[in-house]
């Protein structure tokens, strides 16, 4: 456990000390943390030091951000690439930064005052430049996003509220999420630049459903830039299903393996080969898919970094058209966290991905973070030259609102650059009793702007 004494708590100091001690909070060892003065003192039954507050920053909560970062530093023997940024998106901080000072200078701060690494400092640049004729493309713009919340088994890191694939749950799915788009398209006008069909896994709700949904959406939304669908694990996927994508002029789809090791696959609860991902992704190619977005993740159970390896060369072999690599975060729900389990802190993947990708064909173009992150690493989008996810990229920077359908989509308004949610109803049984009223609720909180 640990304690913040004579310090007026903030969450963002737990989540810096959890990302030097993983678990630190649930442990039964005693950590104090204490303020005396102008001293910040960390206290175990083991180690004992304390640091100088001081005034970098005029912000006293990021200066005590630093004094911890200071002290854990100490006591673990180790620094964090990311500094004292715990956030989700630290690309918010560099460019606020560079909208008052100089790059040299925001470099300056960023390792001085944050503590970052000078990879991650290269890194969110990077990423910034790669970005920037984007932001002024997709900028005001608003982008729709769809949840399906049905998979063919429930993998053990997977936190978000999904459900087998049963047929009448599909059939009543379908039926409720399209009366909620037509309820809110038939009081409200809007243009959108981009479509995501996310979850969960899309393709789970069968070609007829799916070709149905997408025909709603092609009647209401036109014009748009990008159209993506995640048809997700080769088990729920056909070559029907794909020729129903191509006619209804869906551009881009995301495969997502995660891991292209059996093994592994197994051990995390899904129901298909590496060489079936194989085969469908050649297949998809085939029908004339030129955008094809495969998922990677670090830190699956039973992985090191060389199993790592192995699959994002075959990812790379394959030739996808963009990758995301994601460092595993596992919450609460997740049948891995609920049993306890811990990953082995194998620092050679970073090594890896960063060796294999920045020899390869592919650019990082969008980046975010989460909590318990393995490694205190981040999730990174890479694509070959204009392959980029336009949806990550407005979804991750805030450029415009978001309207989403569907169980537990968020929708989101940014005002004068504060960020207003929405949520439809989290259980599937309020959501089937309630989609149109989720459409009013929407239109609702649309008003509130």
């Amino acid at each position: 456990m640990i304690d913040f004494i004579k310090i007026a708590y903030n969450k963002e100091y737990l989540e810096l000390a959890e990302a030097f001690v993983p678990g630190i909070s649930k442990d039964e060892e005693e950590v104090f943390i204490e303020r005396a003065g102008d001293y910040l003192k960390l206290k175990t039954p083991t180690f004992e030091d304390q640091v100088n507050l001081d005034s970098y920053f005029s912000y006293e909560k990021t200066n005590i951000k630093r004094g911890i970062y200071k002290l854990f530093k100490k006591y673990t023997n180790r620094d964090l690439a990311w500094g004292i940024l715990v956030g989700v998106n630290p690309l918010k901080l560099v460019k606020k930064l560079l909208d008052s000072y100089a790059k040299d200078q925001v470099e300056k701060i960023l390792a001085e005052g944050y503590f970052l690494d000078r990879d991650k400092i290269d890194l969110a640049f990077e990423i910034i430049k790669k970005q920037e004729p984007f932001v002024k493309d997709l900028r005001d713009q608003a982008h729709i996003y769809i949840d399906i919340p049905f998979c063919p088994s429930k993998c053990s890191y997977c936190a978000y509220p999904t459900y087998l694939m049963e047929p009448e749950k599909i059939k009543l799915y379908t039926a409720s999420l399209i009366k909620e788009i037509e309820t809110f398209f038939s009081q409200t006008q809007m243009d959108f630049a981009t479509v995501y069909i996310g979850g969960g896994t899309p393709s789970a709700l069968g070609s007829e459903n799916l070709d149905r949904l997408i025909k709603i959406l092609r009647k209401y939304v036109r014009n748009i830039k990008e159209f993506t669908v995640e048809i997700g694990r080769p088990d729920t996927f056909d070559k029907d299903l794909l020729l129903m994508l191509k006619e209804n002029k869906v551009d881009r789809i995301s495969i997502n393996p995660q891991s292209m090791n059996d093994k592994t696959l197994e051990r995390i609860g899904r129901k298909h080969s590496a060489l079936d991902i194989e085969k469908s992704f050649k297949l998809a190619r085939d029908l004339g898919f030129y955008n094809i977005n495969m998922d990677l993740i670090i830190g699956l159970p039973g992985e090191g970094a060389l199993d790592f390896e192995r699959s994002l060369n075959k990812v790379l072999d394959l030739g996808a058209d963009s990758i995301s690599i994601h460092s595993l975060a596992l919450k609460k729900s997740s049948r891995l966290s609920q049993r306890g389990y811990e990953n082995d802190r194998d620092l050679d993947f970073e090594k890896v991905r960063n060796t294999l990708m920045k020899t390869s064909v592919y650019e990082p173009y969008y980046l975010y973070r989460q909590k318990h992150i393995y490694l205190n690493l981040e999730n990174i989008g890479y694509s070959r030259i204009g392959k980029e996810c336009l949806y990550n990229i407005a979804m991750m920077e805030d450029l415009g609102p978001v309207i989403g359908f569907g169980l537990g989509a968020t929708s989101k308004l940014i005002l004068d650059k504060k960020i207003k949610r929405h949520m439809n109803p989290r259980t599937l049984k309020d959501y089937l009793a309630g989609s149109k009223e989720s459409a009013l609720n929407k239109i609702k909180f649309l008003g509130s702007e």
